[in-house]
């Protein structure tokens, strides 16, 4: 028998929003809530009065990918997500903005929620290509996630 090494890919999901996610319904989900509150709490995301304002909207959005992320990671064992930083990755492969995006992103660094593992990690034939930040997810979020989603 040998030792199986884990590498950081097998220990990597990255995050994505595609191109026609529908940012135009508020969601059902009350993990989706608990998450927008605690980085709105602990990392200073802003959200407008108005739940149903088109930032507001998009924001719930990216919860949700996030969130969906979070769920797939957890079930698969995975601990880092792979988050691209350029603004042009974004604006070329979502209706969501890059500044939303990566506000939501900068929110989660803030809350603790994310801590910075990798920076420059060359992403080999995932979505876009390019040079992606490594993140691992605190094992309180991963916790928060709910099977299935309430």
């Amino acid at each position: 028998m040998f030792d199986q090494q884990v590498t950081e890919a097998d220990r990597t999901s990255f995050f994505r929003i595609l191109v026609n996610a529908n940012p135009d319904h508020l969601p059902t989900c009350a993990a989706f809530e608990d998450l927008l509150r605690g980085l709105v709490a602990k990392g200073g995301l802003r959200l407008s009065q108005n739940s149903s304002s088109r930032p507001n909207l998009m924001k719930y959005c990216v919860a949700a990918n996030f969130l969906f992320l979070l769920k797939s990671m957890t079930a698969s064992g995975k601990d880092i997500v792979g988050f691209w930083g350029a603004k042009e990755h974004w604006q070329n492969r979502t209706k969501i903005g890059a500044k939303i995006i990566l506000g939501f992103r900068d929110a989660l660094i803030a809350s603790g929620d994310l801590k910075l593992y990798r920076q420059g990690y060359h992403d080999k034939g995932q979505m876009g290509g390019g040079l992606v930040a490594l993140y691992e997810v605190s094992e309180a979020l991963l916790d928060q996630v709910p099977f299935p989603f309430t």
